[in-house]
């Protein structure tokens, strides 16, 4: 048996920044902490469940961000058997202001990664428990099964350009294409590009802020941002298009997942979903939740499209000279 895996999926792509890119480690200028959770197709007898744990800092002095990843898949398949997987990944930004107008962020991620198969019954010849055996091991085949778990490094990169209206961004996971599999060979996981950009119109004329050093869920901002999230794994590749629409703390997006014009085998359209999002931002939380509409022939299936909860917590912090603000140099990203 023979299967190849590819990453977590997730619609709110600016909620989750940081698994986005390592480029967004401290982008926010002061400390942030990330709860993101993703439930994948719930009207089928399977499950499966994605969720991340962030955290990230900006130290000025440095010009430097650091950041500190936990993400987990839990697949759990028709029969009962789960696949398990635990990422611990380790963060660094420095931002680098190129003029008056542009700054770069380069980013780099290292990460500790763990997988983990639980079959729901051990084959017959691992009951044998003889002496000199060891416990679980196959009598007949010792390299059927293989480990039930392992344990490799992982390498990642980033990139972040951005102005005061706009920014685009590349992301590369999985640089050093590590192996992933239960049983002898030389399977490698693809590396998952991808080159995420967008721009911000404010339809008001102040967007200014009601608190003095406000983070931004104070402002009495209307905007409108259009964005594009396109990733690459292996021979698998995915469009998200869409935008934000934001009204003071309220916010909403839609946005499509799909690409019309490259068809698959069996296929009219390449279309995925199309999905929807409502947030608010109050008091240094951002609270997102979306919605994933089935537009593939997998709507037959009654799959139930996706549900997605984010919340962020920036936690406010004055300046150190009030009477000189610091100099605020952070993407005008959406917060979801």
């Amino acid at each position: 048996m023979k299967s190849i895996g590819q990453d977590i999926q997730y619609s709110q792509f600016y909620a989750n920044v940081l698994y986005l890119s390592p480029a967004f480690a401290g982008s926010n200028q002061t400390s942030r902490a990330i709860l993101h959770s993703r439930l994948q197709w719930p009207g089928l007898s399977s499950t499966y469940i994605g969720s991340t744990l962030s955290f990230d800092h900006y130290f000025p002095r440095y010009k430097s961000g650091v950041g500190v990843l936990v993400n987990s898949d839990f697949q759990m398949a028709y029969g009962g058997n789960t696949y398990r997987t635990l990422d611990l990944g380790l963060q660094y930004a420095y931002q680098i202001d190129l003029s008056e107008e542009w700054t770069f962020r380069p980013g780099l991620q290292v990460t500790v990664a763990n997988r983990r198969f639980q079959p729901l019954a051990p084959y017959g010849d691992q009951m044998n428990n003889q002496v000199g055996q060891i416990p679980g091991q196959s009598t007949s085949d010792p390299t059927s099964i293989g480990a039930p778990s392992f344990t490799f490094p992982d390498i990642s990169a980033g990139g972040l350009l951005f102005s005061k209206k706009m920014w685009v961004g590349i992301s590369a996971h999985h640089l050093n294409m590590p192996t992933q599999n239960f049983y002898n060979g030389a399977d490698r996981l693809a590396i998952k590009s991808s080159l995420h950009a967008g721009m911000k119109f404010m339809l008001n004329q102040s967007g200014t802020s009601r608190r003095r050093y406000g983070m931004n869920d104070g402002e009495n901002e209307v905007s409108f941002s259009p964005v594009l999230n396109y990733k690459m794994q292996g021979r698998f590749d995915q469009l998200d298009l869409g935008g934000y629409l934001r009204y003071n703390m309220f916010v909403v997006g839609s946005w499509y997942r799909g690409i019309p014009f490259k068809v698959f085998p069996n296929e009219t359209t390449n279309n995925e979903s199309i999905i929807l999002l409502a947030g608010i931002m109050f008091r240094g939380f951002n609270v997102g939740y979306s919605y994933d509409i089935t537009a593939s022939k997998l709507v037959r299936a009654g799959t139930g499209g996706a549900h997605e909860l984010s919340i962020t917590y920036n936690f406010l912090l004055e300046p150190v000279n009030k009477k000189r603000p610091p100099k605020n140099r952070k993407p005008v990203c959406p917060k979801f």
